[in-house]
Parts: C-alpha cells; structure tokens; sequence
C-alpha cells in the first residue's frame, strides 16, 4: 500500500475548497487525506487546491507531494 496526506487550507470562510491530488483522485472540503497507491505515485505527484468564493470566483494553487519518509533501522545478523 502507499503513502497517506493529509491536507487543508486555512478556513477563508468561502463557498468550496476541491483538491486533485495529481492520480486522478479529488475530495471536497477544507481538510482531505488521500492514500496514494505507491510511493513513485506520492513523489511524481502536485496537488491542485481550487477555492471558490461566495460569489463563484475561483482561484487555484498548484504544491508538489511531499517525499515520504522512510526509516531504515539498522540490523545486526549474528
């Protein structure tokens, strides 16, 4: 399985917040989490955030997927 996000605007007080998260996936409101189906996908990823206002002007905003983050504990074979 892949890598969760999650994600959300500052509360702007306006009338939708959609979210692409660049695999074809979207979700509606100020906050989503998405679970990417593999890392590559997160990593090759920008997630689009379209606001909309009350008086149905839009605006839009492009941000690359964060990296995910590995931890690699070292191991000792005896």
């Amino acid at each position: 399985l892949g890598d969760t996000i999650w994600v959300a605007a500052k509360d702007l007080g306006v009338a939708g917040y959609a979210w692409e998260f660049g695999d074809g996936t979207t979700a509606i409101g100020r906050a989503a989490t998405h679970t990417y189906a593999n890392t590559e996908t997160l990593e090759a990823s920008l997630v689009k955030l379209t606001v909309t206002g009350a008086n149905g002007c839009a605006t839009t905003t492009y941000q690359q997927a964060p990296a995910a983050f590995h931890v690699y504990v070292p191991m000792i074979w005896r």
